[in-house]
């Protein structure tokens, strides 16, 4: 008789240890849920540029244009100290009279501006002295040189 109730006590255990994890896992969701909308909230006084938007941004084209100079790559990270964001840039094509291409690259860029979404889905901002598009609308295949054709050798190279 002792046990047959050992099977039931095991069995019970199972199951409040199901139930437990289940609860936990439900209770970690809802923290996540509540976090990300805290940190929605707390970016109306905070830096304009939240979270998502760097998310979003990462193996995404960006286009600089500072003067009468043009810079083009594919960035892999970006971060926010402060009121500077740093663009970390695989590699870089600066066009002055023709295009020129070049190894990784980080912009630093001071007091930017904020940004605004085109309807692409596309990223925009302005900084002092320039410009900036962030094609995060679709990722890749967005930056031609001189024609479709050869953009592909241009990735391919670095």
């Amino acid at each position: 008789m002792r046990e047959q109730w050992r099977v039931y006590y095991g069995v019970l255990l199972i199951m409040l240890r199901r139930a437990g994890r289940y609860c936990l896992r439900y209770l970690g969701e809802l923290a996540k849920k509540i976090g990300r909308r805290l940190v929605t909230w707390g970016e109306d006084s905070g830096h304009r540029f939240s979270i998502e938007l760097f998310h979003r941004c990462y193996l995404a084209d960006a286009e600089f244009h500072v003067g009468m100079d043009i810079y083009r790559g594919p960035m892999y990270a970006t971060f926010s100290t402060g009121e500077e964001l740093i663009f970390k840039l695989n590699w870089i094509a600066l066009k002055k009279e023709y295009w020129e291409w070049s190894g990784a690259f980080d912009f630093i860029i001071k007091n930017p501006g904020k940004p605004a979404e085109l309807p692409s889905g596309d990223v925009w901002f302005m900084f002092e002295g320039g410009y900036a598009v962030l094609f995060i609308g679709k990722p890749r295949g967005r930056l031609e040189f001189n024609n479709s054709v050869e953009t592909p050798r241009v990735y391919s190279y670095f």
